[in-house]
């Protein structure tokens, strides 16, 4: 007499109706949500290094002090070397702002390093809405001028500018060689704009005056000085 076994019938049938197993479709299922896991997980890493790297550069500025990035990241800029003016000083560059010599039609007028600095200061004394302080300076070598000074508005930082003077059209022109907004070197494609939103102004009114002297035809820097020579209208 034949046997018909109904469990082994009925546990093929569960073994169908549950194909493919419970085991193999949560394998599936963890392989679909992996991608999207992994995706997140790098956004969320690419996401905070490039925020690292923001509070890094902004902390280098000196423009507001960021916990752990600024002590780490900024550090306070200095100039080349500081210029020192005394009241006696001070009286004799007030007389005699400039040295002009004359020989036969030709004049030359020699700025010091000293005597720019203090036609700066003269220019941001007692003016509330300059952007710089009374403390700014310039100083002169053969590779150029070093402009350094405390910007105060809009926001507070040191300011360096490395500029190169040269004359073009009869007039005094300067290229921006290195900025500095704080620690941090900003090149000079981007930061050109910021000099002359400085002193365009400043720099119109120096031609005027150097257009009264006559046809500028060279300029020369020294050691802590520059020289201009023209030839008289």
């Amino acid at each position: 007499m034949a046997r018909i076994n109904f469990n082994d019938e009925l546990f093929d049938q569960e073994e169908i109706d549950d194909y493919p197993p419970k085991k193999r479709r949560r394998k599936r299922r963890a392989k679909k949500i992996r991608p999207k896991t992994c995706c997140g997980l790098f956004f969320l890493i690419a996401f905070a290094f490039f925020l690292v790297i923001a509070l890094a550069i902004l902390a280098r500025t000196g423009i507001v002090e960021i916990p752990f990035f600024s002590p780490v990241f900024y550090r306070l800029p200095q100039p080349s070397r500081q210029i020192e003016i005394d009241s006696q000083d001070l009286a004799k560059l007030a007389q005699n702002s400039l040295n002009v010599s004359l020989v036969a039609n030709a004049i030359s007028v020699e700025i010091t390093e000293e005597q720019l600095t203090f036609l700066i200061r003269q220019a941001l004394t007692g003016k509330e809405d300059s952007f710089f302080a009374e403390s700014s300076q310039a100083l002169i070598d053969k590779e150029g001028i070093e402009f350094y000074g405390l910007l105060r508005k809009p926001v507070l930082a040191d300011i360096t500018f490395k500029l190169r003077p040269y004359l073009a059209g009869n007039k005094l022109e300067f290229e921006l060689v290195e900025a500095k907004i704080g620690a941090l070197s900003v090149p000079p494609s981007l930061a050109g704009w910021l000099f002359d939103f400085f002193f365009k102004d400043g720099l119109s009114g120096v031609n005027q005056s150097l257009a009264k002297i006559g046809n500028l035809e060279s300029l020369e820097l020294e050691k802590k000085k520059l020289i201009i020579k023209a030839e008289l209208n």
